[in-house]
């Protein structure tokens, strides 16, 4: 079995260099790769159960967070309409671009080696039975009561898809450690894994929508306000699909328990 220590401190490692890089540029794969890097970290943190992922940090993921939104909202724009048949918006959403990612570049450059440090220096060399049975427990029941509850609003989803990244990148982590007591089938990993690209795609479809409410429209010449309340609408009704496949995977998730050995 791998020191779980030395997997976090790769890990660590990787998401340093990523924030020095982020510090003088921001492009969407570098938000992308910052994103997912802090997922594992965040994972191993929740694994442990004692551990705590630095408030700083946190700040950095949601500022990068703020940048993809915006990012996501004008490639997904620009596929139904140009520049020129929406300026002001698309000004807007420049705009905004600018600000979030002159955000994260100032809290990148603050640096983070001694947040990483004291995270490192606070987690165990290695990762008991004890503690990961009570993750898994803890989350296949909160998932169950997600999944199976009558209240199938946007947010529980939200909610339920949060829970099955835990799973995922948390699995990523043991099978890094080579923990073979916990294990997931193949048929298990892909259904997780399918369903965990639905439910962010849902969850996009959302994000984009929220920018696309009609008060943030008001202030829009007549032509604009118009062009986007109907791509509002063809949006809402791409989102509603997406949501049935969801609940329809959801009311499935007992079909596939996760085992351990």
């Amino acid at each position: 079995m791998k020191p779980l220590h030395k997997i976090l401190s790769a890990h660590c490692k990787k998401l340093n260099k990523i924030i020095v890089l982020m510090s003088t540029g921001s492009d969407e794969e570098l938000v992308h790769e910052f994103r997912v890097q802090f997922k594992k970290i965040r994972a191993i943190v929740r694994l442990t159960g004692n551990l705590k992922t630095p408030p700083s940090l946190k700040e950095l993921y949601t500022a990068a967070g703020k940048v993809r939104e915006l990012q996501l909202l004008k490639n997904q724009l620009f596929n139904i309409q140009s520049v020129d048949q929406l300026p002001q918006f698309y000004a807007f959403i420049d705009n905004q671009i600018s600000i979030t990612i002159n955000t994260l570049k100032n809290k990148a450059a603050n640096g983070y080696e001694k947040e990483i440090e004291t995270l490192l220096n606070n987690a165990k060399e290695h990762l008991t039975t004890k503690q990961v049975q009570k993750f898994i427990d803890k989350k296949t029941a909160a998932l169950d009561h997600k999944a199976h509850g009558a209240n199938k609003a946007d947010s529980t989803i939200h909610d339920a898809r949060k829970i099955i990244k835990d799973l995922i990148y948390s699995f990523h982590t043991l099978e890094e450690m080579e923990l073979e007591k916990f294990y997931l089938s193949s048929a298990e990993k892909e259904f997780l894994h399918t369903i965990s690209i639905e439910l962010g795609i849902f969850q996009d479809w959302c994000t984009i929508l929220s920018y696309l409410s009609l008060t943030k429209l008001r202030s829009l010449p007549e032509a604009e306000k118009q062009a986007l309340k109907k791509i509002r609408v063809n949006f809402l009704r791409t989102k509603r699909e997406a949501k049935a496949i969801i609940i329809h995977q959801l009311n499935e998730l007992s079909l596939i328990p996760i085992k351990t050995s």
